[in-house]
């Protein structure tokens, strides 16, 4: 009987690190998927500024990519 309770505490510990390791997983998509679509919005913003302000989109665009 002791067995079987160490085997199905066993089996909880390794359920919840699973789902504890996939909410972290998902984590980190949507935090890089969030900084993705950040970096498009700045980069739809500038080329929008620039065309407004009378340029061809073509002066902003090297400066944003630059580390």
């Amino acid at each position: 009987m002791a067995e079987l309770a160490t085997q199905s505490a066993e089996a909880m510990r390794v359920a919840v690190e699973l789902v504890v390791d996939l909410r972290v997983w998902w984590l980190w998509v949507w935090v890089c998927v969030s900084l993705v679509a950040v970096r498009v919005r700045v980069v739809v913003a500038l080329v929008a500024v620039d065309l407004a302000c009378g340029g061809e989109g073509g002066f902003v665009l090297p400066w944003v990519w630059l580390p």
